[in-house]
């Protein structure tokens, strides 16, 4: 880990065993060659819950927005996405593989993948990774739960954005 020492790595991502995340799947674009892709699964993010908040990460075009939400911890985002047409679908976060990810184009795929510990070089669009997230689901011992162990607590507040 360049720049982070191990200890203080260790220190900052003790997070609760509570902690879950998913990811988010929307058929919204503004980019208009996007809107080739297959209709609601133009764009994805992450949310996750550690417990006490929820956090998102939404790797945009021209930027990464990276969230604490203000709402109360027994908020149900998903829902409240899942609600407003978003596609949810829970995910594990895998930080066991020591070899370095596949050099891909940074895109909201990529970026969501590398946050999984998805190191699969064929999954380029929104609905490949909807599928292999589905597929993990249906065999939950192929992906291992380690989020609890590598999940960053970020302090910088913000609110619920999303829109439909």
């Amino acid at each position: 880990m360049a720049g982070i020492t191990s200890e203080l790595y260790k220190a900052m991502n003790k997070t609760s065993n509570t902690s879950r995340c998913w990811v988010a799947f929307t058929g919204q674009t503004e980019i208009s060659f996007l809107k080739g892709l297959k209709k609601g699964f133009r764009h994805c993010f992450a949310i996750i819950h550690d417990g006490e908040r929820w956090l998102s990460i939404d790797p945009l075009s021209n930027h990464m927005e990276v969230l604490v939400h203000n709402v109360p911890g027994d908020f149900d985002l998903p829902k409240w996405l899942a609600d407003r047409g978003y596609k949810m679908v829970e995910a594990r976060i895998d930080r066991s593989k020591r070899s370095i990810a596949p050099i891909l184009p940074f895109t909201c795929v990529e970026a969501i993948k590398r946050f999984l510990g998805i190191h699969a070089w064929h999954i380029l669009t929104p609905f490949q990774l909807y599928k292999h997230l589905e597929a993990a689901q249906m065999n939950p011992r192929s992906i291992p739960s380690s989020l609890s162990q590598t999940q960053e607590r970020i302090y910088d507040y913000g609110s619920i954005s999303f829109s439909t």
